[in-house]
């Protein structure tokens, strides 16, 4: 059995303000189901997944996750319980250790058992779990990954080796936190294909939440729709709530693009390779040439994997290349116009790096 019941939630501010984050919720989720949870940031989808995970303390109702009933008033005994019986999947990869994907899935299951991810006794652990470690890997789509380094996966792999390892607590309810939402389309179909199979082969319970309705299209079997703290509706109409949503969004603006045809960034001849022990080139950028544009807007597009983040690393001068260069144009009172490598140390590169800022995914 899985139920929230009259679930309410308000946050109290600093300056005595209150904001509301959940008002009298009232839910059932259906054993085995794929239950959507969709509306606008800030309509509390996330103050309820992150109650139903037990990390966030409500101020009235009753969860009911199987055999763990969590009342409001209950000590933190209860709802350690509910994170026993709960597992999340957050669209980050700060939670993987810096070691193969197998070792983070048997130190998973290690700590789920014993206590602590950080103690575990790699030989006891791979005696004990490693056929099961086998067969999740394989689950999510990973198996000939298993000696892989997880820090040089992809995108997708990352996001598919994160699911791996609540899978090895065996949870009854699985959370997911707006999977997939910054994957390129190859990455999100590989993280929503390896959703279904794990609702469909292990029969585990999953609530989804995000706000892009073809996620809810392809995974959910019924779903709820948010706002502002309370339920909408609740329908097995997921095309019908999704697109009812999407009608209520604001139209697109257009913007004007002010380029000029000065080049202000010139990349050149650019050139970095990642190798791993064993298993060759797992990145190779080759003679990348580009200029950008003063007041212009560049896209990088390409899969998971492809180079986008590093070469952008190596324009922002945070990683070195292998190969070729990248060049500032600066603009000085004294010596006029000049063209700064970015990857060299001088007073001329603070000054440019004054004028760069870097905006990370996460």
């Amino acid at each position: 059995m899985f139920k929230v019941e009259n679930l309410s939630k308000t946050y109290k501010l600093d300056n005595k303000d209150e904001v509301v984050g959940l008002k009298n919720i009232n839910l059932e989720i259906k054993e085995g189901e794929i239950l959507g949870i969709i509306g606008t940031s800030g309509s509390g989808k996330t103050t309820l997944l992150r109650c139903l995970r037990g990390v966030e303390k409500f101020d009235e109702g009753v969860i009911t996750v199987d055999d763990v009933v969590l009342h409001a008033d209950d000590s933190q005994y209860y709802y350690n319980q509910l994170k026993k019986a709960t597992a999340i999947h957050l669209q980050r990869d700060f939670g993987l250790w810096p070691a193969s994907c197998r070792e983070n899935v048997l130190r998973k299951m290690y700590g789920a058992k014993y206590g602590d991810e950080a103690s575990t006794l790699l030989k006891e652990a791979e005696k004990e779990f490693g056929k099961k470690a086998d067969e999740i890997l394989k689950l999510v789509g990973l198996e000939g990954k298993d000696d892989f380094p997880a820090p040089l996966l992809s995108g997708g792999e990352k996001q598919r080796l994160i699911m791996a390892r609540q899978l090895a607590k065996e949870p009854k309810l699985l959370l997911l936190d707006e999977p997939a939402t910054m994957a390129c389309p190859k990455t999100k179909q590989e993280i929503l294909d390896a959703v279904k199979k794990i609702n469909k082969e292990l029969g585990i319970t999953v609530i989804v939440v995000s706000h892009l309705p073809e996620v809810q299209k392809y995974l959910a079997d019924r779903i709820v729709l948010m706002n502002d703290g309370e339920i909408v509706e609740i329908s097995d109409d997921v095309n019908g709530i999704t697109d009812e949503f999407l009608s209520k969004r604001a139209p697109e603006s257009d913007i004007t693009i002010k380029a000029s045809d000065e080049t202000i960034i010139k990349a050149e001849d650019i050139d970095k390779r990642y190798f791993v022990l064993n298993d060759g080139v797992s990145l190779d950028i080759e003679n990348a040439n580009f200029e950008v544009k003063k007041g212009d807007i560049l896209t990088l597009l390409g899969p998971s994997g492809a180079g986008k983040s590093v070469l952008l690393h190596i324009l922002d001068g945070i990683e070195d290349a292998d190969g070729g260069k990248v060049t500032y144009k600066l603009k000085t009172d004294n010596e006029g116009v000049l063209w700064v490598d970015i990857h060299k140390p001088s007073l001329h590169r603070m000054d440019v790096r004054r004028k760069v800022g870097f905006m990370y995914q996460e």
